[in-house]
């Protein structure tokens, strides 16, 4: 069973400048309540539905998170993540970094009251849970990263930044392939 979790966090102000807005951080819990809780976040594309989804047939990484597949959701607690900004957000006001990303995910985890027991990441996934990992080390489990770096240049925030609008872009026009 997957349930969707969110808060509201405000105006939330970004490492680089600039503000977002009602800020909503969203996330969704596959598995048992209680259980080790492990991270998976993916590129930019990816969101919070990292099994499948009834009601939108399938996750982006089923095929390694179901019940009795390598990360086990009848095992383990897992959470996927929507990074900012949401889908609700009409202006994007400035670079949104991975740290602003670890600290929103942070805000969320500890409105749920919970600990990581591991953090998975692939590419900027990867990239939001090493920076996740250098800012709150105290809270950080195990970390699996895959295909990224531990600093962005400053053109890959830049790039980003456009993939956000052209991935924003395909939904508004009703073909986000």
């Amino acid at each position: 069973m997957a349930r969707d979790v969110d808060i509201n966090h405000g105006d939330f102000a970004l490492e680089r400048g600039g503000v977002l807005k009602n800020d909503r951080v969203t996330g969704r819990l596959y598995g048992p309540d209680g259980a080790p809780l492990i991270i998976v976040m993916g590129g930019i594309s990816a969101g919070r539905f990292v099994s499948d989804d009834p009601t939108r047939n399938t996750g982006w990484w089923s095929p390694l998170v179901h019940s009795g597949g390598p990360i086990d959701i009848s095992r383990f607690q897992v959470l996927g993540y929507d990074f900012a900004p949401g889908d609700d957000a009409s202006e994007i006001p400035g670079a949104i970094t991975t740290r602003d990303q670890a600290r929103r995910l942070k805000a969320l985890l500890d409105d749920l009251g919970v600990r990581p027991a591991a953090l998975i990441g692939s590419s900027y996934g990867g990239m939001t849970a090493l920076a996740f990992a250098q800012d709150y080390p105290d809270v950080t489990g195990a970390l699996c990263i895959i295909g990224a770096s531990h600093r962005p240049y400053p053109i890959g925030v830049g790039w980003r930044g456009i993939q956000r609008r052209i991935v924003r872009l395909g939904i508004e026009a009703g073909n986000p392939e």
